[in-house]
């Protein structure tokens, strides 16, 4: 069972992101594909993440095709990979989309008039 006040393992340290995302503003959705650089500081099967809705289409870690398990309570993802990884440098490659939301959380629309009295939709983030 999830914790709400869920604060992600201290032993996987992401050092650079490195992701392409294309927003469809009119439908209010967006897929994303990239990388993150992380940095273990001890061997391991499993990684978990802020992952709050969405939809992972593919993952691998450390070179290897990745099992996922999601805690809809805590709104975490947790990669998991059958062979140990080694401590140090190792590689998230991950697919996934989104939709995109109006409440200032993860990506999001930011809306306005424009000068012509119609409405514009920006898209946004925040991350941790």
């Amino acid at each position: 069972m999830g914790d709400r006040n869920f604060r992600l393992p201290t032993h996987v340290r992401p050092e650079r992101y490195e992701f392409n995302v294309v927003p469809d503003l009119a439908a209010k959705v967006f897929s994303a594909s990239g990388s993150i650089e992380l940095v273990l500081d001890r061997p391991a099967r499993e990684i978990t993440m802020h992952a709050v809705a969405l939809t992972i289409d593919s993952a691998t870690l450390g070179g290897q095709s990745a099992n996922m398990s999601f805690d809809a309570e805590s709104q975490t993802v947790t990669f998991f990979v059958s062979k140990e990884l080694p401590a140090g440098r190792a590689e998230l490659d991950v697919t996934y989309r989104g939709k995109l939301h109006d409440d200032l959380r993860g990506f999001y629309l930011a809306g306005g008039i424009g000068d012509r009295k119609s409405t514009r939709l920006n898209s946004s983030h925040m991350s941790e």
